[in-house]
């Protein structure tokens, strides 16, 4: 399910993702996470082929990691890959991260970080199988005019200001490290 597009960084990964974005029988959708102030949100983002731009910004809280938003961004744009291949009988997805350590996560399933998400992923995959669609995971690099990450990039940090304030999505484990390891490194005050 994972690859990499691009990951030479050159641009011939990118001209094949501009070539990928004209074809009519792959639904591209793009994702990102985003963390502003310790406050965690994804975002995905995909066009048409009418050009109708179709996105969604997601809060997460504050308990979690960029990684997880990653995560949830990709299992996102899964889920909603998944239902316009559906609607319009597309039989691939291809959704795109600029985070390899994501990517490389959903092309494993035993037990580690975000293996909740992971495990909600696999079974979009399951479902979109049963309907003879194809889906991949990849890697784009970001930050380097491909418009679709730009747009992912945006609506996640929307997503992370959008969360200030509000109810946590829940507590990762990759979260709980963190915690766990900047409480073993703080010093005793002295009595």
């Amino acid at each position: 399910m994972a690859r990499g597009l691009g990951k030479e960084g050159g641009e011939s990964g990118i001209e094949d993702l501009r070539v990928r974005q004209e074809k009519t029988d792959e639904v591209l959708v793009f994702t990102d996470g985003s963390m502003i102030g310790g406050w965690v949100g994804a975002g995905w983002w995909r066009r048409d082929n009418g050009g109708v731009e179709y996105g969604a910004r997601i809060p997460l809280g504050k308990e979690m990691e960029v990684y997880d938003s990653e995560l949830v961004g990709i299992e996102a744009g899964i889920r909603n890959g998944l239902l316009m291949a559906v609607q319009e009988g597309r039989k691939q997805i291809l959704v795109l991260s600029d985070n390899q350590a994501a990517v490389q996560r959903m092309g494993r399933r035993e037990a580690s970080s975000g293996e909740a998400v992971v495990q909600r992923v696999w079974a979009l995959v399951a479902r979109a199988e049963r309907h003879g669609i194809t889906v991949t995971v990849g890697w784009v690099k970001g930050h380097c005019g491909v418009e679709g990450n730009e747009q992912a990039d945006r609506l996640a940090k929307a997503g992370a200001q959008m969360a200030r304030g509000g109810r946590h999505a829940y507590t990762s484990i990759a979260y709980l490290r963190r915690r766990t390891r900047s409480w073993g490194t703080r010093t005793a005050e002295p009595a």
